[in-house]
């Protein structure tokens, strides 16, 4: 690449070419593109103009009269395959699903230039060199949902401690509701709604009946009159 070093090395500024930059770095929609427009130069070489040009008038051309182009995802896993490349390492779950979303993007793009053979020469070049591993994205995409989630089935013993969970949801709903009726006959409520404090299904009790449960205060209001407290069964469970 031959790269022209401008004089005065003002230049660019007077030419403005840094305003052009700063506009094209703030319609990237990913840190991978604005990295790249911080890294873009001005260039003496005709047959790398020339080229460059016509990928932007191609992909303006995409843009403007063909269907939708793939632009989700774009996200940056040099650190996650850099963790790969370490025997013996491994993904975490919030990984994994960066990389199957990548992934997913990359194929999308393959095959919107596939289903367009030679509609975007230029663009199509960006892409010769390139083989996409389906069998990559097949193998997380067995392991781990859109959701980020491990998919059931994978382990027996996630399986297994997912299905307690449940169950002692279960257990905590069916106790609160007990002790919520119980509170609401006794006529100890505030408020005959409950609430959500610090992430917890609270009950909403009359500050003089705060002794008649067991359980934790997590806040009370702002005249004192009613307090928020966690039935001490359901905190054990």
């Amino acid at each position: 690449m031959k790269y022209v070093h401008l004089y005065p090395d003002y230049a660019a500024e007077k030419l403005e070419f840094n305003k052009i930059l700063k506009l094209v770095e703030e319609s990237c929609i990913s840190d991978l593109g604005k990295s790249y427009v911080t890294r873009i130069r001005v260039s003496a070489d005709f047959s790398f103009i020339s080229r460059t040009l016509t990928q932007v008038d191609e992909m303006k051309s995409l843009l403007e009269l063909d269907s939708p182009f793939p632009n989700d995802h774009y996200l940056d896993i040099a650190e996650i395959l850099s963790t790969l490349e370490i025997k013996g390492s491994f993904l975490a779950e919030d990984q994994l699903l960066q990389l199957l979303l990548f992934l997913l993007t990359s194929k999308d793009i393959f095959d919107y230039f596939h289903s367009r053979k030679a509609k975007y020469p230029e663009l199509e070049k960006l892409l010769r060199d390139e083989v996409f591993q389906q069998e990559a994205l097949n193998t997380i995409a067995s392991v781990i949902d859109l959701e980020g989630n491990i998919r059931a089935g994978i382990s027996p013993e996630l399986d297994r401690k997912r299905k307690e969970i449940r169950s002692k949801d279960r257990e905590i709903e069916r106790q609160f509701d007990v002790i919520k009726a119980q509170a609401q006959k006794s006529g100890w409520l505030a408020a005959t709604d409950e609430s959500i404090k610090n992430g917890r299904r609270v009950l909403m009790l009359s500050s003089e009946n705060k002794r008649k449960l067991k359980g934790i205060i997590h806040d009370e209001s702002a005249t004192g009159k009613t307090i928020y407290l966690e039935p001490e069964i359901t905190l054990e469970l």
